[in-house]
């Protein structure tokens, strides 16, 4: 009930703080692995899980506790890696600032979104884009969002379907405007 899912047009956490609770359709996950470790104090223990897109694993740990006819309190959940992405290749703010050129450890946006499916635009529809339209295409996509490319290769942002249109749903400042 605490998530940014929506029911009728509501988010269940919004839902959730007016002490309203509806029914949620299950989901399917998939869990790669999943261990669970003992601390030294016997009632406090470590989990690790490798798990699919979609899955909360909040719920995942309270369903753990009702199958074993317990009960159980998340202190700390810690995401380490998603997709690519691992947090041993993040450099902590201290470091960031001791850099002449911060952009120079920096991934290029692209390498964000390259598990999507994506699309060049053309010039007009970059700048509806970037003015907050939806934009149509004559092809068709297997995906639920496209990464929105100029003619130049760089990333203009991410579209995400909505019925025969795509709405903008991340735009990036365009080359040379100050932020």
């Amino acid at each position: 009930m605490v998530s940014a899912l929506k029911v009728e047009g509501r988010r269940l956490h919004q839902l959730a703080r007016q002490g309203i609770e509806v029914e949620r359709a299950p989901r399917d996950i998939v869990i790669d692995s999943f261990t669970l470790s003992v601390r030294e104090l016997h009632q406090d223990w470590d989990f690790d899980v490798t798990c699919s897109v979609g899955t909360y694993v909040r719920v995942l740990l309270s369903d753990l506790a009702v199958k074993l006819g317990t009960m159980g309190h998340l202190t700390a959940l810690r995401r380490v890696a998603s997709g690519t992405f691992h947090v041993r290749d993040a450099h902590t703010l201290d470091e960031l600032a001791a850099l002449d050129d911060v952009t120079a450890v920096l991934a290029p946006p692209l390498r964000l979104v390259e598990d999507l499916e994506s699309r060049v635009l053309a010039d007009s529809d970059v700048v509806k884009m970037r003015m907050g339209q939806r934009v149509a295409f004559d092809e068709s996509f297997m995906g639920q969002e496209i990464a929105a490319l100029d003619d130049e290769g760089e990333l203009v942002g991410v579209l995400r379907r909505r019925g025969e249109l795509w709405k903008p749903e991340i735009v990036m400042a365009a080359r040379g405007v100050d932020q």
